[in-house]
């Protein structure tokens, strides 16, 4: 199957869909029975209702905006698993202070990164196809459909005190936890930790694409 044309924008957004699926209602309690593909449905929904509240609409909302939705993720999206298995076996190498410094820093990347996008979303279809669960770890399949192509999503999520987080997405076979881990390999070997924290820091502040 051909992939769109925009398929670097469109990934972007699927992205950034993925690591807000879980921002549902304060009032909304999971516990560790509930189904997972029902609960990413209900949470994009969520999520999506919030992109067309037109109380939020336009750039002067923009910070508003962006600060709820960051709230919201910062309670239901598992920041330091996905840092940890980012960094693979340089996880256990750094000190725990470095390691908390870590996951603040990539949390604002992907924040930043990725909240950008999330205002190009322009009505795609998202297909929700079925779920794995195995113990305290689920794997729930969706597709998203742009301009009459399907692209597979894929949601990996844990179980934590009777919550369902999310701590890996996958796009078309790519891992987006595997994706930055190659990225940071290379800076680790070279340039240690600090060099990877100084590239991290450039791409937040905009000075390296």
């Amino acid at each position: 199957m051909q992939r769109p044309n925009s398929f670097t924008r469109l990934s972007c957004i699927l992205l950034i869909l993925s690591s807000f699926f879980l921002c549902l209602p304060e009032s909304f309690a999971y516990s560790a029975s509930t189904d997972p593909l029902q609960m990413v449905k209900e949470s994009v929904d969520s999520i999506l209702n919030l992109l067309k509240d037109p109380q939020l609409a336009g750039e002067d909302k923009r910070v508003e905006r962006k600060r709820r939705i960051v709230e919201k993720v910062e309670e239901r999206f598992d920041f330091r698993e996905m840092s940890r298995r980012t960094l693979a076996s340089n996880w256990k190498a750094i000190t725990s202070d470095q390691q908390n410094e870590f996951v603040d820093l990539f949390t604002k990347l992907l924040e930043d990164t990725y909240i950008a996008k999330i205002e190009q979303y322009s009505g795609e279809e998202i297909l929700y196809k079925g779920q794995e669960i195995r113990g305290s770890r689920a794997v729930v399949e969706s597709s998203v459909i742009h301009n009459g192509v399907e692209t597979p999503l894929i949601y990996r999520l844990k179980n934590s005190s009777g919550q369902w987080l999310v701590y890996d997405v996958v796009i078309e076979g790519v891992s987006l936890v595997n994706n930055y881990r190659s990225q940071f390999a290379g800076v680790l070997e070279k340039e240690k930790f600090s060099g990877l924290m100084a590239k991290i820091e450039q791409k937040i502040d905009g000075k390296q694409e």
